[in-house]
């Protein structure tokens, strides 16, 4: 069965984050995805997108893209791929895809002209991301101190 596309609502929170939290591959440290608050925050943005796929009735993919990136200013042209998720038990349906390109179209029509972002080693999104034309660039180590 292939998932229903829509944009991600204050509902959809605690599905996302059940979610988020058995994709391993999003988690930069300590098992943690997003809390409660970063998620609201990011689904409320309007200078971002946040994208889910629906299948029988749950939420069994996301894609979150945001426009704002602070290195840069003015019209927004570059845009950042945040997040693109789909549950284990979905994947190899074509979720993955459909999200990638509703982002993308989704961007092209407010004007961005090109796309990065950041993928986890050794997962499968880096062979996806190329075959959806990205070309890897330096690899970086997450690096995190609670103060």
């Amino acid at each position: 069965m292939m998932a229903t596309l829509r944009d991600a609502t204050t509902d959809d929170v605690d599905q996302v984050l059940a979610l988020g939290a058995a994709t391993t591959e999003l988690h930069v440290r300590d098992g943690v995805f997003l809390s409660r608050g970063e998620l609201l925050t990011r689904i409320t943005n309007p200078e971002a997108l946040f994208l889910v796929a629906e299948a029988e009735g749950r939420i069994v993919g996301f894609a979150h893209a945001t426009l704002k990136d602070p290195a840069r200013t003015g019209t927004p042209t570059v845009a950042t791929l945040v997040y693109l998720a789909v549950d284990p038990a979905h994947r190899r349906r074509g979720i993955a895809h459909a999200l990638y390109e509703a982002c993308e179209a989704r961007l092209r029509s407010l004007g961005v002209r090109s796309m990065y972002g950041y993928a986890h080693l050794g997962g499968e999104i880096i062979p996806f991301m190329e075959r959806h034309g990205f070309a890897a660039g330096n690899a970086f180590v997450w690096v995190e101190k609670d103060l």
